[in-house]
C-alpha cells in the first residue's frame, strides 16, 4: 500500500521523509517493499526514477546519491525496457536530473 503513494510530490518536507525511508529499505534489500520473488521491483524502478527526476525537490541530494547507487544495482535485475520506460514519462529537464544523480552528482538547483 505504502508504495502505491510514492512518490509523494504534494508535500516536499514529508517527501524528503519518505524517500529517504524508500533508499533505507531498498539499501536493507527489505522483502516487505521489494515482495515476493522482486514482484515489486518495476514499480520500485518507476518510483526511484520520477524522484531522482525532480532533482533535489524531493529528496536530498546525499539520499538521492545513494537512490541513485541503488537504481544502478536494480539495473541487473529488471528488464531494461521496465527502466526505458520510466525514463521515458520524464521532461528533458528531469532526465538530466537523473543522468547527473546517476553519474554520481547531485544537480544544481537551476535543473530542479
Amino acid at each position: 500500500m505504502w508504495l502505491s503513494s510514492l512518490p509523494l510530490t504534494g508535500d516536499a518536507v514529508e517527501a524528503v521523509v519518505q524517500h529517504e525511508l524508500l533508499v533505507r529499505l531498498l539499501e536493507a534489500r527489505d522483502m516487505r517493499l521489494l515482495g515476493q520473488a522482486n514482484v515489486n521491483l518495476p514499480k520500485v524502478v518507476a518510483v526511484a526514477v520520477a524522484v531522482l527526476g525532480r532533482g533535489t525537490r524531493l529528496i536530498s541530494g546525499e539520499v538521492g546519491l545513494r537512490l541513485a547507487a541503488q537504481l544502478h544495482s536494480l539495473q541487473a535485475l529488471v528488464p531494461p525496457e521496465v527502466v526505458q520506460a520510466a525514463m521515458a514519462s520524464l521532461d528533458d529537464k528531469q532526465r538530466a536530473n537523473v543522468a547527473t544523480f546517476m553519474g554520481g552528482q547531485v544537480p544544481s538547483k537551476k535543473l530542479d
